[in-house]
């Protein structure tokens, strides 16, 4: 059910032309959706809500693992190894040192539903 209901809140924000949402406006949206269905919602209960959502996300992509959502994307976290680049400033060549990146790949039902919209 969370899923169904995170999927719907993201579609409404690209839905209704929304670019950029803000936490606290992600936490408004969040309680003004869930109380519109006979449910009385308060913005710290969809605060705390939000709040378990990033950090069950951060803690799992921490641990090496992939956090899916279903029909919206994957995230992980990728090795990018140390490589060569160059100083765009100076010309002169720089070694950039490997690090780790969060990588986000979208579902084909969330690139098909932007792709429509």
């Amino acid at each position: 059910m969370f899923l169904l209901f995170l999927w719907y809140i993201l579609g409404q924000l690209f839905i209704g032309g929304i670019v950029m949402v803000n936490k606290k406006e992600f936490i408004e949206l969040i309680s003004e959706e869930l109380s519109s269905d006979k449910l009385s919602v308060s913005k710290k209960e969809a605060e705390r809500f939000c709040s378990v959502i990033t950090d069950t996300l951060v803690d799992v992509v921490i641990k090496g693992g992939k956090f899916r959502f279903l029909n919206f994307g994957t995230f992980t976290v990728v090795h990018r190894p140390e490589r060569k680049g160059v100083n765009p400033r100076t010309g002169k060549s720089v070694l950039i040192p490997a690090k780790k990146v969060l990588k986000f790949k979208a579902s084909s039902a969330l690139v098909e539903k932007i792709a429509n919209s």
